[in-house]
């Protein structure tokens, strides 16, 4: 039995059916995603979200302008705000928020 997992392991590793990989840019790996949320008065938090496409709760009630997204390129992340907003990024960018409103979800990949 130990036998038949262990094959089937190094089957899917070899063959790249594995669990998805991070993201590469120019031969480097992102596991994740450093993403600052700006909000009225210079008010703002930052998040690190790991780029396998999960949905991550972000947990904050500040009213969100403006995302940034340090992301390098080929990186793309989604916001959901609590009043239906959705904000996307693409590598790094600056990107507003409308109409201002806390975001309750992230995903990045």
């Amino acid at each position: 039995m130990h036998f038949i997992t262990l094959t089937t392991t190094l089957l899917f590793a070899a063959t790249g059916l594995a669990a998805p990989s991070a993201p590469q840019v120019q031969g480097r790996t992102y596991d994740t995603v450093h993403i600052e949320f700006q909000g009225a008065a210079d008010a703002k938090f930052d998040l690190d979200i790991a780029t396998d496409g999960n949905r991550v709760s972000i947990g904050n009630q500040l009213s969100i302008s403006h995302i940034v997204s340090y992301a390098p390129e080929g990186v793309e992340c989604h916001f959901l705000g609590v009043e239906g907003s959705q904000t996307y990024t693409s590598g790094y960018q600056t990107v507003d928020v409308g109409p201002p409103q806390p975001q309750l979800y992230a995903s990045c990949s």
